[in-house]
């Protein structure tokens, strides 16, 4: 299983909510996504591992996975079981747990997140 680049990392952070302040080239900052609704700065993106994954982008994949069978009543149980579909489909490829969930919710938000 291939590890993101630092690109595709900033894209997918970027679909969780992050935004840059700044520009990348000189002095930024990260402003984070919370439940709260206040924006904490980072000095850089989170690192991707399973606390990460879990608190900001697994809740997006799952509202954009809802957003998707609204239309025939699906709810989060559902959601949650279609992204377990598709992440058991990335681990019976690898044995890295964080890069199978991390290509799981990747193609989730891809998708997603593309069309607009």
């Amino acid at each position: 299983m291939k590890k993101p680049t630092k690109k595709q990392k900033i894209r997918f952070w970027k679909w969780c909510g992050f935004r840059l302040q700044g520009r990348e080239d000189s002095v930024h900052y990260w402003l984070s996504p919370t439940v709260d609704g206040e924006e904490y700065p980072l000095p850089e993106l989170p690192p991707i591992d399973l606390n990460n994954l879990w608190y900001y982008a697994v809740p997006e994949a799952i509202s954009v996975l809802i957003g998707k069978g609204e239309a025939y009543g699906l709810n989060w149980r559902h959601a949650y079981s279609r992204l377990f579909l598709i992440w058991q489909k990335y681990f019976e490829e690898g044995v890295d747990v964080v890069d199978t969930l991390f290509w799981a919710l990747w193609e989730v938000l891809k998708e997603e997140k593309e069309r607009c």
